[in-house]
This record gives C-alpha cells, sequence and structure tokens, in this order.
C-alpha cells in the first residue's frame, strides 16, 4: 500500500507538492490579513460569485468559481487527458490577469482555460495587490522582506501583522490616471519590524520611468522583469 505522503507519488508530484507550499507559505502576509478581516470584519476568506453579483444568472452557473481576497479562483475538478486539463471561466466585467502566466483577460465573456497539474487558474482583478513574503524558513516572526505584487488599476490592500502590544496596519493604495500608475503605502500602528526591505512588482508594466519618494524624499532603484517593473 503506498503511503499518501505527496513526495512518495511519481511523475514529479512531490516536486509540485513541494511547489504549492512554499507558495502558501510566501503567502502568509495576504492569508493572515484576509483572516484577520473575517474575525474583525465578518468578511469571508472565500466568497462565491453571487455575493457581490446576485443579480447575475452566470454567479449561480459557474458554482466552483470564488472570490480569494482580490483574486477570482477556478478549480479545475475533471480528469485529465496527458496530464492537461480545462474549466470554463466566467470572467466579470473588467480585467484579469492569470497570476501564474501574466495572461490577460477581458471580462464579462466565457472562456475555456487549460492547465498541467503544476498549477490552477487564478485571475488577479486589475488594482489587486498581492502581498508575499521573501523570508524563507519557518520563522513565526513577522517578515523583514516583502514582496508586493500590484496589477495596473485602482484598488487597495490593508496588512494586519500583531506586534508585542497590538496590531499594526500597513495600507497600499493603488490608483491609475490612464496615463501613470500610483502607488502610497502609510503604516499605522506600532512597527511590525525595523528593517523592513519591500519590493515592488507592477504587473502589466514592461516599460516606464519610475519616481520613488520615501518621506518626500526622491528615491531610485527600479529594474524591469521581463512581464513587469520591479522597484525596491
Amino acid at each position: 500500500m503506498m503511503s499518501k505522503e505527496p513526495w512518495y507519488y511519481p511523475n514529479g508530484i512531490g516536486e509540485l507538492t513541494a511547489k504549492a507550499l512554499r507558495l502558501r507559505h510566501s503567502l502568509i502576509p495576504f492569508l493572515y490579513s484576509l483572516n484577520y478581516k473575517c474575525h474583525t470584519q465578518g468578511e469571508m476568506l472565500v466568497e462565491p460569485l453571487y455575493y457581490y453579483y446576485p443579480e447575475k444568472a452566470q454567479a449561480y452557473k459557474y458554482k466552483n468559481e470564488y472570490f480569494f481576497g482580490g483574486l477570482l479562483v477556478a478549480p479545475i475538478t475533471t480528469p485529465s487527458q496527458n496530464g492537461l486539463s480545462s474549466v470554463k471561466v466566467w470572467f466579470l466585467e473588467g480585467k484579469w490577469t492569470d497570476i501564474f502566466t501574466g495572461e490577460v483577460f477581458e471580462g464579462e465573456r466565457e472562456v475555456t482555460v487549460y492547465r498541467y497539474l503544476d498549477s490552477i487558474p487564478v485571475f488577479a482583478r486589475e488594482g489587486a495587490v498581492i502581498v508575499k513574503s521573501k523570508d524563507a524558513g519557518n520563522s513565526i516572526e513577522n517578515p523583514e522582506k516583502l514582496s508586493v505584487e500590484i496589477f495596473n488599476g485602482n484598488g487597495e490592500f490593508v496588512l494586519y501583522e500583531d506586534t508585542p502590544s497590538s496590531t499594526s496596519e500597513t495600507i497600499f493604495r493603488t490608483h491609475n490616471d490612464g496615463q501613470k500608475q500610483y502607488v502610497t503605502i502609510n503604516h499605522i500602528g506600532a512597527n511590525s519590524t525595523d528593517n523592513r526591505n519591500i519590493e515592488l512588482l507592477f504587473k502589466n508594466i514592461q516599460t516606464g520611468s519610475v519616481q520613488c519618494y520615501c518621506n518626500e524624499r526622491l528615491t531610485y532603484g527600479c529594474v524591469s522583469e521581463g512581464d513587469c517593473i520591479k522597484v525596491e
């Protein structure tokens, strides 16, 4: 009888599982903040489409799709053929970016999305902000290095973190005026870590100039990453 541990399975399943677990670990700041909002504001981590679009017939038709923070998730629940499977995804209005491939989809339509076992369809709404930890290891301390993925548009994400005496908030706000993408970062409460490095990844923007202000002082530090612009 084969053990249930995924690393005992053939065809690279163990490696894919380790990759997924590392992704989950990097998402702990994002996940903790969603849990905190659930506790304090009653906003669920996983929400069906009809919570926000009760008037849309598609919100009831696509029963497996759900919202997860600023993300739209469409699990694949059908068997694969030669390792490849598919699911029909209904996109709501606006633009949606596949967080794994970078492909952009226009809303208000149905699209068949194909996937191998290494990922599932997850899409970020324009203006979405995903905060990840870049710290390795299993420390329970707040991360000193953050990677923040910003999807072109208008939005906001509040990062909640525990400090010895209270809960601190770091507010990421994004705004696009049609020509420029703006991001502001404001911190409320005690510092969760004294020496924090924040990396901003501007998705859907391949080239452009960047101006960074820290405490009203102009600073620079950006490099193109192929499918985005990285600012440190």
